[in-house]
């Protein structure tokens, strides 16, 4: 080591470590330009580190490479610069990963304002080691009142449900048993979040909460997670693969984030907790699960993805979002195992009602996404009331999105969900929907019937209508008018691609011109 080094800037310093820790994972995992902050990005992330907490409390990158981690046990000075990077992340996808990090937090609270970024995706039962982990709580719980500050013992002790605070202070909750576990995980984000409290970004996936453990007489109502600084949250409450069987009642948090701009919802059904400050008001959907509280009042990106969604769910959560909303973003999965698997829920949002819920932004949105083809089968015949008619009302709409993949009814009127008729070739209506202020559009449906919307919106953007159109995309298109359609776009200035299945992946046939 150069023997000036240390004497360097202490800003100086900052900056070599997390160009030295940036270059280490980029040269192990990839760099990545993606800017989603779901479960699968945060590993290919330069910095982005996965904390090993196993053997001396110190964070390292998941290959176990010769990188910051190592830098940092070198000298206590380089220790101190390389703190605040080493632990500006944290991963866990293992049963114990999130256990020994809030055990290493209580030890060291000095150590979580570093923490920046959340990615908390655990699920399923057993996720604790069983006893050896309970002993090591039991070692540090000796210690208690001197390694946690007074308010973080304050928390504790409401988290905890036994009245002694005896060397088992610690113990209660932290066993393996199975029908625990999601009292277990309420438990310790109760104590990670107030040592984490400048958090800016989290995923949080939570499990299903068994009912023997929701009944429990001495558990709170519902718990409250306070993250005052989070800025961007992607949630699920649940695995995607959920069994059919479970129908039972989550007890899931409200979450208190009141800078709160982006927000992703994976797998969420039924309506949510509401919060305005500290007041609850809990609406519910007969016995479905509730869903946590988020005051949306900053929000400017609204994602829901993986799910079947209710009129009273979609109300009830664009009733908290402010008027700053620029994104939007609706992607139904596939059906859920129910009673009425293969047809519409009484309850189920209908294309109209997706877009007059949008109605209050149309003059700040910039992005729509729909996509409910997944959700609405074949065979369901909608009402007329129910389609889209129109997207003139947003003004100042700059990209728009429409899976039509599965979505047109086969019955002799011929109704398509986005108000299309799909008698013979008359999908050259569609275009009739959109806003003149469209810059981008992507547009998903079957072969034969996308052709003539394509077609038609290529004559007008070739005659002057849509000036502001440069991009086309199609999803499972027709390919054998590829270049037909790559000449026609091709005249009037716009970049044309298709994406075609192939083998499970998809590949990108683009023209521009």
């Amino acid at each position: 080591m150069a023997k000036g080094l240390l004497d360097l800037p202490f800003e100086i310093l900052a900056q070599i470590c997390q160009i030295w820790c940036s270059h280490c994972i980029n040269a192990t995992l990839g760099a990545t330009g993606d800017t989603s902050i779901g479960s699968d990005s945060w590993h290919t992330k330069p910095a982005s580190l996965v904390f090993d907490l196993a053997g001396d409390g110190q964070a390292g990158d998941e290959r176990g490479q010769l990188t910051l981690a190592r830098l940092s046990r070198t000298c206590k000075h380089l220790r101190a610069v390389a703190q605040p990077v080493l632990y500006h992340d944290f991963v866990t996808r293992e049963r114990a990963g999130l256990f020994n990090f809030v055990r290493t937090l209580l030890q060291r609270p000095d150590l979580g304002p570093h923490v920046q970024r959340l990615n908390i995706s655990v699920s399923g039962s057993g996720w604790i080691d069983g006893e050896d982990d309970v002993a090591r709580f039991e070692h540090h719980a000796q210690h208690v009142d001197r390694l946690l500050s007074p308010p973080t013992l304050a928390l504790l002790s409401q988290t905890c449900t036994q009245t002694e605070r005896d060397a088992s202070l610690l113990r209660h909750g932290w066993s393996a048993s199975a029908e625990l576990d999601s009292v277990v995980l309420q438990d310790l984000l109760l104590l990670l979040f107030p040592l984490v409290a400048h958090v800016k970004e989290a995923y949080l996936q939570l499990c299903p909460s068994p009912q023997q453990a929701i009944d429990s007489p001495d558990r709170p109502e519902q718990p409250v997670f306070r993250l005052p600084e989070l800025k961007k949250l992607s949630f699920a409450p649940r695995p995607a693969i959920t069994p059919a069987w479970h129908s039972q009642r989550d007890l899931l948090p409200a979450i208190i984030s009141p800078k709160l701009t982006f927000l992703h919802l994976w797998y969420c059904t039924d309506p949510l907790t509401f919060t305005r400050g500290d007041e609850f008001v809990a609406r519910y959907e007969g016995d479905r699960a509730r869903h946590p509280s988020l005051p949306l009042q900053h929000l400017t990106v609204l994602r829901i993805t993986g799910c079947r969604v209710s009129k009273v769910f979609l109300e009830n959560l664009l009733d908290q979002v402010g008027p700053h909303l620029t994104t939007f973003t609706l992607f139904l999965g596939y059906m859920w195992a129910t009673e009425t698997a293969g047809g519409l829920l009484p309850d189920d949002v209908t294309p109209k009602q997706v877009i007059d819920s949008l109605l209050p932004w149309a003059q700040t949105l910039r992005a729509v996404r729909i996509g409910l083809s997944k959700a609405m089968p074949r065979m369901v015949k909608l009402r007329k009331t129910d389609l889209i008619t129109s997207f003139g009302h947003f003004s100042r709409l700059r990209v728009l999105e429409l899976d039509l993949g599965c979505v047109y009814i086969a019955e002799l009127d011929g109704l398509l969900m986005f108000g299309v008729d799909t008698a013979q070739a008359d999908w050259d209506l569609l275009v009739n929907l959109l806003p003149d202020s469209i810059h981008e559009f992507i547009l998903n449906g079957p072969t034969h019937r996308v052709y003539d919307a394509l077609e038609e919106l290529s004559d007008r953007a070739a005659s002057g209508s849509f000036s502001d159109l440069v991009r086309v995309r199609c999803d499972d298109g027709p390919v054998a008018h590829l270049e037909h359609l790559r000449d026609r776009f091709g005249i009037a200035g716009v970049n044309f691609s298709l994406r075609v299945p192939k083998y499970g992946f998809r590949q990108t046939l683009s023209g521009l011109f």
